[in-house]
């Protein structure tokens, strides 16, 4: 019995039991340490007062404790225990009768284990797996994992229909999910993985049993150990169906628009080079016609179909320049330049007509301006013709003004150009639509002003691409300022310096040249033989570059003109062909000129990179040809090192 009493001692004393024993009327015995200090009763004396007393809240339990007395056992797995201050525990209760030595029910014994931690680490661990569930189903994810140990599959987020869902079934059909041709990249890169330690990460098509595949993007990690054996793999699947399949789609509509951009600017080059020909022939012919004897009706009618022919060169000009710009294909080259010399350059074209209607025509570039600067001259140019061209138009009297002003910027200089003018003016309705395509100032079939419309919509997108700007105020009647910024950096005047080039022969002299001719339109042909004929050169002509390659290889000439376009053999391949034979038998280089009807700055950095010296587009006028013979038989004799006289002799 003491051994009995000293065994209950320990018990009740024990640190980690909290133990309350009562007799029948629910007096407390005896408590352990740990039963007082959870219901803050260390310094209350507890012994002999009644359970309801002394703890108030356990009243609930009355109706427990009655049916314990009368024999039952209570056993719960987790019971909430309110404490004095307000604050609770978990705990595992267990409550017992106990029996004198007569086994009559004595009283019981209330047993309670503090799980209180246990609980509450449950319970985070069941808050972060519905963070993570509630994660995976926002993210469209799901996370997968093999133990090779245990054999077990566990899932986190909803899987897909049909998708393995044991282990059995997982470790036996992995792959089956994956879309057959994306099987042997996924396949790939799994090896990679488990060999050389890559990372797994692969988008493939994951196959549905009720449905069309979708896209997923997966994420996998192996955990082997030191021999190399799987023993776990961890696996994340995000759905990127919508994104993927979106992404799908722009690549799609990018092929059409890049397939649409090709065919048009097929369509367009096609186009240039059919109008260009006929209206090479116009020009040409209107051009030879006006160096023979005409009287003064002959001589107004061929200055009218030369007008009439460079207004509709100038507008297929505009259009392909916006189709270019539309293509994304604007080139911008950007080249040391003298920009007083490029303003005068081009105000000096529009003088004449300003003089003409009697306008004052002024042109004033500020002193801090002045100088060279890189950027590109010829689209520059561009720009003021069709502004000072707008402006002499649209002016009847006063005045038109180019103004050109710099300002300091970080990259180098900011160039301010304004045209002013006296004209018609515009008001704000007009100012909104002033730089849309094929826009008028006024569109009415009664119109004063001809034109495109096309003019300064052009204008405004070389401006941007060059980093500029292009702007326009105005009112009806008080004339119009357009105005464009243009960042350039400046450069040493030096850098504008072109090679030297040796002195060019007159028009008279050119007359000792021997000329090759590839053109396959007989129009073209006879243009050709008309103008060089007059001026005294010895023309051959060919119909295709086939010919050409074999009359070049059998006669010297001092120029040969080739067409890009013709059957059999074209342009290009032609003067490869051409230059292959120099280089191989030693000749001295001829100079080859592009004369085609494609005109396009794609077909011109073709030609050079042929072989071809220079380009010239149709349709063409008898001055510009003599001026390209001219600068071809300047380059032949440069070559050859030889005067004129020299060479004519030689011939």
């Amino acid at each position: 019995m003491l051994d009995a009493r000293r065994i209950n001692a320990s018990l009740i004393y024990s640190e980690t039991v909290a133990l309350c024993i009562t007799d029948l009327e629910m007096r407390i015995i005896d408590a352990s340490p740990r039963w007082r200090a959870e219901r803050r009763l260390e310094d209350v004396e507890i012994i002999g007062r009644r359970l309801y007393d002394v703890v108030p809240n356990t009243i609930r339990w009355k109706d427990v404790y009655e049916n314990n007395l009368r024999g039952e056992v209570l056993r719960e797995d987790r019971v909430r225990l309110i404490l004095p201050d307000g604050a609770h525990r978990w705990v595992r209760p267990e409550i017992t009768p106990w029996r004198d030595a007569d086994g009559k029910i004595g009283g019981l014994l209330i047993l309670t284990t503090d799980i209180t931690e246990m609980v509450e680490a449950l319970e985070e661990a069941k808050r972060s797996e519905e963070r993570l569930k509630l994660a995976l189903e926002i993210g469209q994810m799901r996370m997968w994992a093999l133990d090779f140990q245990r054999r077990e599959a566990a899932f986190s987020g909803q899987p897909r229909s049909g998708e393995p869902t044991t282990y059995k079934d997982l470790n036996a059909n992995i792959w089956n999910a994956v879309h057959p041709q994306d099987q042997p990249a996924a396949r790939e890169a799994w090896r990679r993985h488990l060999e050389e330690g890559a990372p797994y990460r692969q988008i493939y098509r994951e196959l549905q049993i009720d449905g069309p595949h979708r896209w997923v993007d997966t994420s996998v990690e192996a955990v082997q150990d030191e021999a190399g054996k799987l023993l776990r793999v961890v696996g994340v699947i995000r759905d990127i169906d919508d994104q993927k399949r979106a992404e799908l789609e722009l690549v799609k509509a990018k092929e059409a628009a890049e397939a649409a951009n090709k065919a048009k600017s097929e369509f367009l080059a096609n186009m240039s080079h059919e109008i260009r020909t006929p209206l090479n022939g116009v020009m040409g012919v209107a051009g030879a016609l006006a160096r023979t004897r005409l009287d003064a009706q002959q001589a107004e009618m061929v200055q009218l179909i030369e007008t009439s022919a460079k207004t509709l060169e100038a507008l297929l000009s505009d259009v392909l320049d916006l189709a270019r710009i539309e293509a994304g294909h604007l080139d911008i080259k950007p080249e040391p330049f003298d920009l007083t010399a490029s303003v005068n350059a081009c105000a000096a074209l529009f003088e004449p007509s300003a003089e003409a209607k009697g306008l004052h025509f002024q042109v004033a570039v500020a002193p801090a301006a002045e100088g060279a600067y890189l950027g590109d001259a010829p689209r520059l140019r561009q720009i003021l013709s069709n502004l000072l061209g707008n402006a002499v138009k649209f002016t009847d009297q006063g005045h038109v003004r180019l103004s050109v002003d710099a300002e300091p910027s970080e990259g180098g200089r900011r160039l301010v150009f304004r045209v002013a003018d006296s004209g018609i003016g515009f008001d704000e309705e007009t100012a909104s639509r002033l730089f849309g395509r094929f826009q008028q100032a006024d569109g009415s079939i009664t119109r004063k002003y001809g034109g495109s419309g096309l003019g300064l919509a052009i204008s405004r997108s070389l401006a941007e691409a060059m980093g500029g700007a292009l702007t326009a105020e105005g009112a009806p009647g008080a004339g119009a300022i357009f105005t464009l910024t243009l960042e350039l950096p400046r450069v040493d005047p030096v850098q504008t310096g072109r090679t030297e080039t040796v002195a060019r022969p007159g028009t008279a002299e050119i007359g000792a040249m021997r000329v090759l001719l590839a053109e396959d339109h007989p129009t073209n042909r006879r243009l050709v033989e008309m103008i060089l004929g007059a001026a005294g050169v010895e023309l051959t002509c060919v119909e295709n570059g086939a010919q050409a390659v074999e009359t070049a290889e059998l006669t010297e000439f001092d120029l040969i003109l080739m067409d890009m376009q013709m059957p059999v053999m074209d342009g290009l391949t032609a003067i490869r062909r051409i230059r292959a034979l120099e280089a191989r038998t030693g000749r001295v280089r001829t100079p080859i000129f592009s004369l085609t009807a494609n005109a396009m700055p794609e077909h011109t950095r073709a030609s050079k990179e042929a072989g071809a010296d220079g380009h010239l587009s149709k349709p063409i006028t008898a001055d510009a040809l003599l001026a390209k013979a001219e600068e071809g038989w300047a380059l032949s004799l440069a070559r050859r090192g030889a005067g004129p006289a020299e060479h004519a002799a030689s011939a």
